[in-house]
């Protein structure tokens, strides 16, 4: 074998221990990342079962309800508040607040009721303090807002839940210039999409709150005649 085909046979050898060398490095990164993805997947798993048996427990001990309502009274504009349209949610397990979709319009002093993936806001007033007669349903899973079947009449500061598939809202005000607030209530058909007025209550409820419980709706507390009332009522739903 001559010098030429020596050289020849040395380069070939070194041009393959290089590529062995790379496939080696290769093989090892690749060895790498899969057991980094193992391992964060496996906290992940871990992270997730710790967080179901935390709920679980919160449930257990403290009777944490599936579904909660819950309705909110903020003061009008005409008292120095400003209207708005941020939309938030608490996502059980999480800890934190996250974002979603705001409201189509600014709006205050409404109502919101959840009913299975659904949240029902009702009434409310605009950014000009105008009581509203609009109903908006969430989608906590699509995250938007779809019109539905209006209230009968405008109302705001008002109290709502919901008991057997149906909304009940009860007293509120009509209008800013009111001074007695309103004694009627509405009933919302969720699966027909539709209002029917209900049994009048019996006093005028301004800045009240509803609230289902033992297949009755309570009305509780108000603003009554200008003043401040601690009257409880019961409805047979």
């Amino acid at each position: 074998m001559d010098v030429e085909q020596q050289a020849k046979l040395v380069g070939s050898s070194s041009e393959l221990q290089k590529l062995k060398r790379a496939v080696t490095l290769a093989y090892a990164l690749i060895g790498v990342l899969f057991l980094s993805v193992l391992g964060l997947l496996i906290a992940l798993a871990v992270v997730g079962s710790n967080q179901g048996h935390d709920i679980e427990h919160l449930q257990s001990d403290y009777n944490v309800a599936p579904n909660v309502t819950f309705s909110s009274v903020v003061r009008p504009q005409t008292e120095g508040s400003t209207p708005l349209n941020y939309g938030g949610s608490l996502y059980r397990g999480s800890g934190f607040w996250a974002g979603r979709n705001p409201l189509p319009a600014p709006l205050t002093d409404f109502t919101a009721v959840g009913s299975g993936d659904f949240v029902y806001l009702t009434g409310g007033a605009n950014s000009s303090g105008i009581a509203l007669n609009q109903v908006l349903r969430y989608d906590s899973l699509l995250h938007t807002y779809t019109p539905v079947a209006p209230l009968l009449a405008p109302r705001y500061r008002h109290g709502a839940d919901v008991l057997n598939g149906k909304i009940y809202v009860v007293g509120g005000w009509a209008s800013n210039a009111d001074s007695t607030p309103l004694n009627t209530m509405e009933i919302y058909d969720i699966t027909s999409d539709t209002w029917t007025a209900g049994p009048s209550t019996l006093f005028y409820h301004g800045d009240t709150c509803a609230v289902a419980a033992n297949n009755k709706v309570l009305n509780q507390g108000a603003i009554q005649e200008g003043l401040l009332g601690f009257g409880a009522f019961a409805h047979d739903g």
